[in-house]
């Protein structure tokens, strides 16, 4: 439903839009992604003084995706030009992932997965672990920043005991990476691969290095 005040007397206008659906199935436009979708969406609109103010709030109930029970909640709001995520929680059979903080004009998200199947995370993924995630700065000079550490992790044919990933990598400035796979499988056995990369968007300098069943090489470039 629409909803839609006017109050002269303080010069606001207040608007509200509630939306309601059931049975969406999103395998019509993604064919590995079948599920059946309920939920609800709020958002109310006030503006007053030619200041829009706006509160939002949407979730997925009683539902399922790809065979796996499906929940998501997430709020938010503006407030003096800023866009502000209070919550997002998605919840996908063993796995979930928390996220909030703002969002415009400038960044500053921090998140967390947590997961012991990966496979009802996304399609062809198997495994289970945990990984931090954040983005920060202004939108010319975006940072992300990632760490994960998945045990038995697989995508499709490609498979290894264990991985771990450092990343903290910017549009401006020193950037950093570095992935560790043990155990690789990918048509050729690697016992240990690492690939690591420093420096900047204009000029990185990359080191990766591997080990496996009659291979051993090293590739430096600048």
């Amino acid at each position: 439903g629409v909803g839609f005040d006017i109050a002269c007397g303080n010069c606001a206008v207040r608007t509200d839009l509630d939306l309601r659906w059931q049975g969406l199935d999103p395998s019509g436009h993604f064919a590995e992604w079948p599920g059946r979708l309920n939920g609800a969406a709020m958002l109310q609109a006030r503006w007053q003084k030619g200041e829009p103010e706006v509160w939002f709030d949407a979730a997925f109930l009683d539902s399922r995706l790809r065979g796996y029970p499906f929940s998501l909640q997430t709020q938010g709001h503006t407030e003096q030009g800023g866009v502000h995520l209070e919550e997002f929680t998605a919840r996908s059979g063993a796995s979930e992932v928390n996220a909030s903080g703002q969002l415009w004009p400038s960044m500053a998200l921090d998140g967390n997965l947590k997961s012991t199947d990966l496979r009802s995370l996304w399609a062809g993924l198997a495994g289970a672990g945990e990984a931090q995630f954040g983005v920060h700065g202004e939108m010319d000079a975006l940072r992300f920043r990632v760490l994960a550490n998945p045990t038995m992790p697989r995508f499709r044919q490609v498979r290894a005991r264990s991985l771990a990933l450092d990343a903290n990598v910017g549009f401006k400035g020193h950037s950093e990476l570095t992935l560790k796979v043990d155990g690789l499988q990918a048509g050729v056995a690697f016992e240990q691969v690492t690939l690591s990369g420093a420096g900047t968007y204009s000029g990185a300098t990359t080191i990766s290095a591997g080990e496996g069943e009659g291979a051993n090489w090293i590739e430096y470039i600048r």
